[in-house]
């Protein structure tokens, strides 16, 4: 600075002040930058200094969503309180204001019951953990065993997608940050669950306090090789514009930002502790994502399904002609597909007669972009003359009334391609409801036709040929039948969907059965249980200390501890407790700069946007020195 001032004596009176003060502008502010990350790490060292028992953190800023995510997180935090007791301290980080004023307005409260929400959030956290309990047994019948310490992110603003019209992926993931580092510094963890979706959050831990390692439950990858696919065949998509993919430059350009940012997401994997995946479709999407960069055990746990109720129902009911679709009223659940599916179905063609079909839509709208999609539908519905005697649209309906839909209807839609699991479509299974689906994602490798049991014989309607409603009834002839799954997309999808609706209608009364009991038979294995076993399993040497505590075996105390059965590992404590810039799995030791810079770096590094290399966060882990030095016994 002195120098600078020197410099300025040579200038002209204006522009010497004017040097003099950017150069003490910029001062200032790299010393609050620096004072700031001192104070961050002082508040984390302290908080484990002084912590009696251990404290796990969620992070999921939209705690009462009421979507499939919910429900993961939900039933994580009673499987905990169930093994642990009160030995275990739980806290739960999300934008609990918002939360409750669009669960209020959705459950009928209006605007005064949102704003009487809104104002006893002042009251304290055994206010929202009340009011969290009535939204939960709401939405999925579940009833939150234990105490939580709720949180409340007044930075959670800044991950809303809306802010972020272009290069959303990035900067939404950047925002992220910040957001994290409010959630540490009120209420300090031990152990930081990320089941939101939000990878970047393992920088932040990596960089400032590397004793707090990072769990994420993926439920989708945040970017794949079949979103690289898309992009570089210029196929429009949701997530692909027509204008982009109708430009050879713009779709060049997109497809090198989407390298980058994969790049960056292998670098956010390095630095997790465990990534578990909801399905088997989703483990292979995210390690060949990881290939370039040592990644964490990603051990395949399946999200909770509560089908009791839905076991119970009967399967010898009168078959009617009703279908439904469930699930939340997002752009790629393509439910305006549906819409044109059930058009074609009451309008038949020469060929096909009229199908006096109803479909009934259940699904969650929690931010106003997904009231606007529910606005769209009736609207195109309309057009399509489509009145309420072929269609009811139902939105944020208690379990209950799920349950009873499923248990009313014959068939189930499921459009949405690539979905990483689907939750509904198990449910509709046990339930006795047939399944249609798009042949994709995890419901065709895991739930209705399933990889690793061999090529499941489910018969598949082609979109890109015509195809025949009158087919040979496979599951009459083969016991591995479950559903029916529509490939392909384009032209003609609407005829190929149309087509195996009414194939399905066509069934005699004794194929109907089987196949109803042998989806109830398959479907039950996707229970509550299944997820509680494999959760702990993967988190449990975290919490208990660097032992995985029951059915886990260790080589010895240098190496890796691996749960049994759940096929999850945990790193010892001897790993945690390193340097500064130690990275989670044993990376080469290298002092990382404190929470501000590396924050403020971030930011700088989005400007660049494809120019992000791998991480913002120096040299610690570059493309090129991501040497992984695993146990010899790994």
């Amino acid at each position: 600075m002195v120098v600078a001032v020197g410099h300025a004596a040579l200038l002209s009176p204006a522009v010497a002040a004017t040097v003099v003060v950017v150069v003490g502008v910029a001062a200032a502010a790299a010393v609050a930058v620096v004072a700031a990350g001192l104070c961050f790490r002082w508040r984390l060292l302290s908080a484990a200094r002084t912590r009696r028992r251990p404290v796990v953190g969620f992070f999921h800023p939209a705690a009462l969503g009421g979507g499939g995510g919910e429900r993961v997180l939900w039933t994580a935090i009673n499987a905990i309180h169930d093994r642990y007791g009160d030995g275990v301290e739980v806290v739960v980080y999300a934008a609990w204001s918002s939360a409750f004023a669009r669960a209020g307005s959705a459950g009928g409260g209006g605007a005064d019951g949102s704003a009487a929400l809104r104002g006893s959030i002042s009251a304290g956290g055994g206010v929202r953990l009340a009011l969290a309990r009535s939204v939960v047994r709401r939405q999925f019948g579940l009833s939150i065993r234990g105490e939580v310490q709720c949180v409340d992110l007044r930075s959670a603003w800044l991950l809303n997608p809306r802010l972020y019209p272009r290069f959303t992926l990035i900067l939404q993931s950047l925002a992220a940050i910040p957001v994290a580092a409010e959630a540490l510094y009120r209420y300090p963890p031990s152990l930081l669950i990320d089941t939101a979706g939000h990878p970047f959050l393992a920088f932040l831990t990596s960089a400032v306090s590397p004793r707090i390692p990072v769990v994420a439950y993926v439920h989708y990858p945040v970017i794949s090789t079949d979103m690289l696919a898309v992009v570089a065949s210029r196929t429009p998509q949701y997530n692909n514009a027509s204008a982009v993919a109708r430009s050879a430059v713009a779709s060049r350009a997109k497809l090198v930002y989407y390298r980058r940012f994969a790049a960056a997401y292998a670098a956010a994997g390095a630095r997790t502790a465990v990534a578990m995946t909801n399905s088997s479709w989703t483990a292979a999407h995210v390690r060949a994502i990881w290939t370039r960069a040592p990644s964490p055990p990603t051990p395949t746990v399946y999200p909770p399904c509560e089908l009791s109720p839905l076991l119970a129902l009967p399967l010898r009911r009168p078959r009617r002609p009703l279908m439904a679709s469930v699930g939340q009223y997002r752009p790629e659940k393509r439910h305006e597909l549906q819409l044109e599916v059930l058009a074609a179905l009451r309008r038949g063609s020469p060929s096909r007669p009229p199908v006096d079909v109803k479909l009934i839509m259940v699904g969650g709208a929690s931010t106003p972009a997904d009231h606007g999609r529910v606005a769209a539908l009736r609207a195109r519905a309309a057009v399509l003359g489509l009145g309420d005697d072929a269609l009811d649209i139902r939105v944020n309906v208690g379990r209950d009334e799920v349950v009873g839909v499923l248990g009313g209807v014959g068939l189930v839609l499921h459009t949405m391609v690539d979905e990483h699991f689907g939750i509904g479509v198990v449910e509709a299974m046990a339930a006795g409801a047939v399944v249609v689906a798009h042949h994709s994602g995890g419901v065709a490798t895991d739930i209705v036709g399933v990889q690793h049991e061999g090529a499941a014989p489910t018969t598949t309607f082609a979109s890109a040929a015509p195809t025949s409603a009158t087919r040979t009834p496979a599951p009459a002839t083969d016991s591995r039948f479950r559903g029916v799954l529509v490939a392909g997309r384009g032209p003609g999808e609407v005829d190929a969907w149309a087509d195996a609706v009414r194939w399905v209608l066509g069934w005699p009364p004794t194929t109907y059965a089987d196949v109803q009991s042998r989806a109830r038979e398959w479907a039950s294995r996707f229970g509550e249980s299944l997820f509680v076993a494999g959760f702990l399993d993967a988190i449990g040497c975290y919490i208990e200390g660097g032992h995985a505590g029951r059915n886990t075996t260790a080589d010895d105390d240098n190496h890796v501890v691996k749960p049994g059965g759940g096929g999850g590992a945990c790193i010892p404590q001897a790993w945690l407790k390193g340097g500064a810039g130690r990275a989670i799995h044993g990376l080469r030791s290298r002092r990382l700069p404190p929470f501000s810079f590396c924050l403020s770096s971030s930011f700088v590094s989005s400007i660049g946007g494809v120019s992000l290399c791998m991480v913002p966060f120096g040299r610690a882990v570059r493309r090129r020195r991501l040497r992984p030095r695993w146990p010899r016994r790994w």
